[in-house]
């Protein structure tokens, strides 16, 4: 008799339960309802990628120089600084407060006798550079100088290129 009882009640707060929003305004009613929206996508990951940098000094011998290379577009950290070939082969000298923004200047010097100078286009530093947006560079030649300390004109280029094995 108690387990009839029981089953009458239920089959009772079912029905009740059913008709419990007829005649209510639809508002009135709680929906639950789950939106699903696509996550955006995520950025990239950040590449490495090496930034040689170029004093093209024409037949003058290059005993000192100095040029600034920076992001003119887009998101990059330079990451490090090394040399460039020959007598520039050691680190350069640069400004660590520019290297903290987007920029950096480099600097190097030769006490070699002149005809012991490279002329012409000479790589003088490999910047290693993390992108996180698509970036271009700048190169300005700040100073040129002979051995003799006299300044003269030259021109900075860059050339770019994936860094060995930092982006797998």
């Amino acid at each position: 008799m108690m387990k009839a009882a029981l089953v009458l009640l239920s089959l009772v707060l079912c029905m009740l339960g059913g008709f419990a929003g007829q005649g209510q305004p639809e508002a009135d009613r709680t929906t639950l309802r789950r939106s699903v929206e696509p996550s955006p996508a995520a950025p990239p990951a950040p590449r490495f990628e090496y930034v040689d940098v170029y004093v093209d000094c024409g037949d003058k011998p290059l005993a000192a120089w100095q040029v600034e290379l920076k992001a003119a577009a887009g998101k990059a950290s330079i990451v490090g600084v090394e040399g460039g070939d020959g007598v520039y082969s050691q680190a350069p000298y640069y400004d660590e407060q520019a290297l903290q923004h987007e920029r950096v200047i480099v600097g190097g010097l030769s006490t070699l006798a002149p005809e012991q100078l490279p002329s012409g286009r000479v790589r003088v530093a490999r910047v290693h550079v993390m992108i996180e947006a698509e970036a271009e560079f700048g190169v300005t030649v700040m100073a040129a100088g002979l051995a003799d300390g006299t300044r003269f004109d030259a021109s900075g280029s860059i050339e770019r290129g994936q860094a060995p094995g930092a982006n797998k």
